[in-house]
């Protein structure tokens, strides 16, 4: 019991360093550029990712490779596996960890849902025009590229843009303070059972 309370006491008062070692005007702006990081993720992942397929090699690749086995839309993958990594950074990696990835990981699925959401619902003559999938011609002048090339095209700008995006995201969440979670958990774990610098273990995933 005693160890116990200790444990308890101990994680109350890393808790109460955490949210005591900045001024409250510098813990609300850093709060809003950890926000803005996860829209701009987000954002990046919906218009370009997510529409093509592409794995990134993050909680929406990882969704949607589940999403082909089990019934669920890609957003409420996203939101269950998103909340699984963030329970498991909680305890493995400890307080300090969780409340720099809590806002990124409470915004971005729903950030995500938003952003699917405007896709469906912004039609043009029945089409989503702000669905990358649905563009099946590019004509520049007398030039023009058909299906499967625009297909081509499509993916290309959607790795280049869409990963730009994301990169950017994660950069504006750093410069709040706070990460972006997700499979981050498992590159601070190898870190710190195996010590291979995380930059290793992100360019290998």
């Amino acid at each position: 019991m005693d160890r116990l309370k200790s444990f308890f006491y101990k994680q109350w008062l890393i808790i109460k360093k955490e949210f005591t070692s900045e001024t409250p005007q510098a813990l609300i702006i850093n709060s809003l550029i950890v926000i803005l990081g996860s829209f701009i993720y987000a954002f990046g992942s919906a218009f370009f990712i997510i529409p093509m397929n592409l794995i990134t090699g993050g909680i929406s690749s990882i969704a949607l490779v589940v999403t082909k086995y089990v019934n669920l839309d890609i957003d409420m993958l996203i939101l269950i596996i998103t909340w699984i990594f963030f329970v498991m950074g909680l305890f493995t990696l400890g307080v300090k960890y969780s409340r720099r990835t809590l806002l990124f990981t409470i915004t971005n699925p729903l950030f995500i849902m938003m952003f699917q959401q405007i896709i469906k619902s912004v039609t043009i003559g029945g089409v989503n025009v702000l669905d990358v999938t649905k563009v099946t011609e590019i004509v520049i002048g007398d030039f023009k590229i058909q299906q499967e090339g625009v297909r081509v095209l499509s993916y290309i700008a959607s790795s280049l843009i869409g990963g730009s995006i994301l990169g950017i995201g994660v950069g504006v969440a750093l410069a709040g303070g706070g990460s972006s979670g997700g499979t981050d958990v498992i590159n601070l774990l190898v870190r710190k059972y195996f010590h291979i610098k995380v930059g290793v273990t992100s360019f290998t995933q």
